[in-house]
């Protein structure tokens, strides 16, 4: 069985078997998406062209929840992330018509897709696999 381990604040934290459970449903699925995310990130085209998935994808998670909900403080989140999704936008604008990869040298190309790598590295140590 394995153990997680570690120190805190100079005091040994006691070991934490990892359950099979755990690791069949947490462990390897992060791996996975980890090992995904390498690969990617190795592939500029293949991360633009994976920009551009999740961008529709959650553009269509986006209008199936707004057919689904009547809610006034909707507009107060759309006004909060304006700017942001603007960005997000362009980016993806950028690289749907960039059928070759010319611009993804560009500096605001190549610094949007290296700050969502980053984002997504985050994301998959803090949430694991199960929030992307």
């Amino acid at each position: 069985m394995a153990y997680l381990t570690g120190a805190k604040r100079g005091k040994e934290v006691p070991e934490i078997p990892i359950t099979s459970a755990f690791q069949d449903h947490f462990v390897e699925p992060t791996q996975k998406e980890a090992e995904k995310l390498a690969q990617l990130q190795r592939n500029p085209l293949a991360l633009a062209k994976h920009i551009v998935e999740e961008y529709d994808k959650k553009q269509q998670r986006a209008r199936e929840h707004a057919a689904l909900s009547v809610d006034d403080n909707s507009f107060e989140s759309e006004n909060t992330d304006k700017n942001q999704e603007q960005q997000e936008l362009r980016l993806v604008t950028l690289l749907r018509n960039d059928k070759f990869g010319l611009l993804l040298d560009s500096p605001f190309v190549a610094d949007a897709m290296r700050q969502y790598v980053a984002n997504r590295w985050c994301d998959l140590a803090i949430k694991g696999a199960f929030a992307l």
